[in-house]
């Protein structure tokens, strides 16, 4: 696929003036202005050292598990603001197996520490519009549950469950327990209400471990919002909004991205319809002073994977694997091979009012900031 892109960018030099060996009345003419790009590896935060680190020291340990071939790689991670304070949490899946429980790790106050360990088969359900995270094991005719928040970096009960009603056939007694009292099944049904209103997702497994990998959502992925110019967070949120409209309309769970397709330093706007097998994904660049919509059908389930070092996405459903590549006009899938620099891309932010404002940095973040001016001068 040949894809070219022109993009929007800030503008941070002055155009000179040519004004030498002009003639007198002679009208002046300018230099046109020289965009420049900025990297968003520029913009620094407190965690990002931290989290290099612990990534990299936990490749090192014997919990982690490389690829396997043929096999999606056991042992993931994922960066995630999983208590609305700005500021992401770190999470490590060291497999997939139904005992293996993620382990998050917060930075607060210039101190990095783990705040516990939550969820089965390497992920746990994030409830990001209550900043709430649940686990919940269904046994043999039972469920068992809890939901937890992050307090003074540790985790924080709110709500634990059980309920045996799978076991009615067996004869067995029936009970519902709400924070391990007995209750009856409105009062279960009542306590649980306030969250199965919300939308959830599966966290703890957006990127597999690599170093570019590590890199990307460790100096990128949180920073995009820090270096688009106002015009292009104006054409990003004009998009964000009417796709939110069309959402509400339909009651579907929609979500976005930024993130970088091409490899030159500005991103792409994926738009992720819903959660659904048949939901796709939009994909949106910067075209002069718009935002284009990329022909095509993408993804799957809401989401799709990137390669970060090949600069190829692709999905897969039941029958095929489709690839994508924007940056190589000569791309051929029968040659495409991984390099394990893998992410899931779509579905980062819930498409809501104040993910928008997040995203895209309006209310401004006075460390990114200063990092960017000290970055221009």
């Amino acid at each position: 696929m040949k894809f070219w892109k022109y993009t929007l960018l800030p503008i941070i030099t002055a155009a000179a003036v040519l004004s030498g060996g002009c003639q007198s009345g002679a009208e002046e003419v300018s230099e046109p202005e020289e965009p420049v790009i900025i990297d968003p590896a520029t913009i620094s935060f407190d965690w990002q050292k931290a989290f290099e680190s612990e990534l990299k020291d936990f490749m090192g340990s014997d919990a982690y598990t490389p690829k396997k071939k043929g096999n999606v790689q056991p042992s993931m991670f994922d960066i995630c603001d999983l208590d609305g304070d700005n500021v992401p949490e770190l999470i490590i899946s060291p497999n997939t197996d139904a005992a293996s429980s993620c382990t998050i790790y917060s930075f607060a106050d210039s101190v990095f520490s783990p705040v516990g360990e939550l969820g089965s088969y390497g992920s746990f359900n994030f409830l990001p519009d209550l900043h709430f995270m649940n686990e919940e094991y269904n046994g043999e005719g039972f469920i068992i549950g809890k939901y937890v928040t992050i307090e003074e970096q540790k985790l924080k009960p709110v709500l634990t469950y059980s309920d045996n009603t799978a076991s009615a056939s067996s004869g067995a007694r029936i009970v519902h327990e709400i924070n391990s009292d007995e209750v009856t099944l409105a009062d279960y049904d009542a306590a649980l209400a306030q969250f199965n209103g919300s939308h959830a997702y599966k966290a703890g497994r957006k990127y597999t471990f690599g170093d570019e990998t590590i890199k990307y959502a460790v100096y990128s992925s949180e920073a995009w919002g820090h270096v688009l110019s106002d015009e292009q967070k104006s054409l990003c949120r004009g998009i964000l909004q009417t796709a939110m409209e069309n959402a509400n309309s339909a009651d579907k769970d929609a979500a976005f991205e930024l993130c970088d397709l091409t490899g030159d330093n500005v991103p792409e706007l994926i738009i992720s319809e819903g959660t659904g097998e048949s939901d796709l994904c939009k994909i949106y660049y910067f075209n002069n002073d718009e935002m284009t919509l990329l022909d095509g059908n993408y993804g799957n389930g809401g989401s799709i994977s990137f390669d970060i070092v090949n600069k190829v996405f692709y999905s897969s459903d039941s029958s095929q694997i489709s690839y994508w590549c924007l940056s190589n006009a000569d791309f051929s899938a029968a040659d495409y091979e991984s390099s394990g620099n893998i992410m899931e891309c779509g579905r980062k932010y819930l498409l809501h009012e104040n993910n928008i404002a997040l995203a895209l940095n309006e209310n401004g973040t006075p460390e990114a900031e200063t990092t960017a001016a000290a970055e221009e001068e």
